[in-house]
């Protein structure tokens, strides 16, 4: 899945949470996806596959 317009649009806003996630910043070793799912590790790959990670990417890039 290219991330490209993702991550663009979270960089065009201040702030992104989608349920209480603590604030990074960009030059942040924190796994980009980790921000739209709990999943560590090798699960956090699969992640992008699950519906609240799919609507929350929706809704963002929609904005």
């Amino acid at each position: 899945m290219d991330l490209s317009k993702l991550k663009k649009a979270v960089e065009a806003v201040e702030v992104v949470d989608g349920h209480a996630h603590n604030i990074v910043s960009l030059d942040s070793s924190f796994p980009f996806l980790g921000g739209f799912s709990e999943a560590h590790g090798d699960a956090l790959t699969h992640a992008l596959h699950s519906l609240s990670v799919k609507s929350t990417v929706t809704e963002i890039v929609q904005r």
